[in-house]
């Protein structure tokens, strides 16, 4: 029978029932790819798109099975073309750009999905966000991808404490002191420990003079510091405050507590 069908596929390359033939002689026995020929032939040849698009997921789904990858890709994006937002083709495909290393490929196909979430998918949206974080940050080193990404996952949850930590690093290298000061101010404000809110103010003090030599921007976080704890008169606080008195150019006494500054003997 196969003569008859290999006549009928030089003057068809797409009719149904000589793939249904190839299919079922050839099968999964296939190591020289055979059956992705005749389906690739077929998908070129046929001007259905409802074939179109049949074909191209099965050449996707036996090209990925067989470890054909530029194969497979080539299959998958025709359909996200046939049928867009297809959901099989996007998981394939980003599978695929995984493992090639298709790194900007990848990135493009998150952001194009989060492009399709309506605004009120916060936790899908935040999900692809940070799959795009290892690509930024690992594979493609660009910090200001890296940044972009981590802004846009505080816009949807403003007090997210990796993105905080991270974007404070990210500046710091970058030497964006405004943007950094921004940043340790929203960390202090949601500092469980009163220690941690100290350190977090005084290192915000410490760059409005340091780089920017602007001593009374330094006093405002240095009174957040004082205000946000009962009282900083602990073994190891007063040290820190104590340090920052240089840089600021205030008075000790103004870094105790009320009580303190009462059971202190006059001068």
């Amino acid at each position: 029978a196969e003569p008859f069908f290999a006549r009928l596929r030089k003057i068809d390359a797409a009719h149904p029932g000589m793939l249904d033939f190839y299919r079922a002689r050839i099968a999964d026995d296939d190591p020289e790819g055979r059956l992705l020929t005749i389906l690739g032939d077929a998908l070129r040849t046929t001007a259905d798109s409802e074939q179109q698009l049949r074909l191209a997921r099965e050449l996707g789904h036996r090209a990925q099975k067989a470890d054909r990858p530029e194969r497979a890709l080539e299959a998958w994006k025709l359909v996200e073309r046939l049928a867009p937002g297809d959901l099989d083709a996007r998981v394939a495909l980003q599978q695929l750009y995984q493992l090639s290393g298709k790194w900007n490929a990848l990135s493009e196909s998150i952001r194009g999905e989060i492009e399709t979430l309506s605004a009120d998918s916060k936790e899908e949206k935040l999900r692809l966000l940070r799959d795009l974080i290892p690509i930024y940050r690992d594979a493609l080193q660009l910090d200001s991808m890296l940044i972009q990404v981590y802004g846009e996952i505080l816009s949807l949850s403003p007090y997210d404490a990796e993105a905080l930590t991270s974007l404070s690093q990210l500046y710091e290298g970058a030497g964006r002191w405004n943007e950094l000061i921004h940043v340790l101010d929203r960390q202090a404000e949601v500092a469980a420990e009163p220690e941690e809110k100290v350190e977090l103010y005084l290192r915000i003090a410490g760059l409005w003079t340091e780089r920017f030599g602007n001593f009374n921007q330094a006093t405002q976080p240095l009174e957040r510091g004082r205000s946000s704890v009962f009282c900083i008169c602990s073994p190891t606080t007063p040290r820190r405050w104590q340090s920052s008195r240089t840089s600021t150019r205030r008075s000790a006494s103004g870094m105790h507590c009320t009580t303190c500054l009462a059971a202190k003997p006059s001068s």
